[in-house]
């Protein structure tokens, strides 16, 4: 009796293990999902002052967050049409060029320097007697990545009310994508004058800014909106956007927006960017 009860007791536990070495494993790995920053500045600088934000994200979405960076404008354009990027801050110009795509949603809008708009600056040095518009003609000029909207997209849009044609008023044009190093050509007379994004410029260091005049100041526009791609889970969304629109509410978080240079993330509405789509196809510009 107790060595038929010593087989069934093995029979059993080998049927057991043979059961539970049957079940699928369980995998612990978390999701990861990939964040970018189109900006005109240096990505190393952009990753340091994203982290703290990345970090609360990572933490509300139980996932690892990634950091995209790209050269260009149009690679970041690409990588949102191609599912590459999951959410993150895009430039507004860019932003328009991509929404024919139907490949992302609006979450939500920045404030920064207390506003939601900012500003084209137009500069030169302080010893270039220049001083306006009209003072461009023969002079070499520098502008931004061809789908940055405010050392781009708004000078011509200023050049043509102006009747500037940058083509064949200017000495020459040079193109350079950072809008620090653009700033630093003007001061180091690579260029005659250059335009920038005005938190940008008002981000340099006062001995740079000391040695240049801004001549001109566009009209308001709109900051670049956080987006998202809309093919991701509407739980993920709705955390997303919920986490962004809550960080001024905790300790934490208004530390990881002063990091950023983010003073808050707020609603946003696609009207927002109406008159800059109205700009955008005037010029029909690349």
């Amino acid at each position: 009796m107790k060595k038929l009860n010593r087989g069934l007791l093995r029979f059993i536990t080998t049927f057991i293990l043979l059961i539970l070495l049957s079940q699928p494993v369980v995998s612990e790995t978390r999701p990861t999902y990939r964040l970018g920053y189109s900006s005109s500045q240096n990505p190393e600088l952009l990753i340091g002052r994203m982290k703290p934000i990345m970090n609360i994200i990572s933490e509300a979405l139980n996932a690892d967050i990634e950091f995209v960076s790209k050269k260009t404008f149009s690679e970041m354009q690409k990588a949102y049409i191609n599912q590459e990027i999951d959410f993150g801050i895009i430039n507004a110009y860019s932003y328009l060029r991509i929404l024919p795509y139907d490949s992302v949603i609006l979450i939500a809008a920045r404030r920064i320097e207390n506003s939601r708009e900012y500003r084209t600056y137009f500069f030169a040095r302080k010893d270039s007697g220049i001083n306006n518009i009209e003072g461009l003609k023969g002079k070499v000029i520098a502008l931004g990545d061809p789908y940055s909207t405010s050392s781009y997209l708004i000078p011509h849009y200023i050049f043509k009310k102006q009747g500037i044609y940058s083509d064949s008023d200017f000495e020459k044009t040079i193109i350079i994508s950072k809008q620090d190093s653009l700033i630093l050509s003007v001061l180091n007379r690579t260029a005659d004058a250059g335009v920038s994004a005005s938190f940008i410029f008002n981000d340099q260091p006062e001995a740079v800014k000391s040695a240049l005049t801004v001549f001109k100041t566009s009209e308001p526009f709109p900051l670049g909106p956080f987006i998202a791609n809309k093919n991701l889970e509407p739980s993920v969304i709705e955390t997303l956007k919920e986490t962004l629109l809550s960080l001024n509410k905790s300790i934490e978080g208004r530390s990881a927006l002063e990091s950023s240079g983010i003073e808050v993330f707020e609603e946003v509405e696609a009207d927002t960017y109406k008159k800059l789509l109205e700009i955008k196809d005037s010029l029909n510009l690349n």
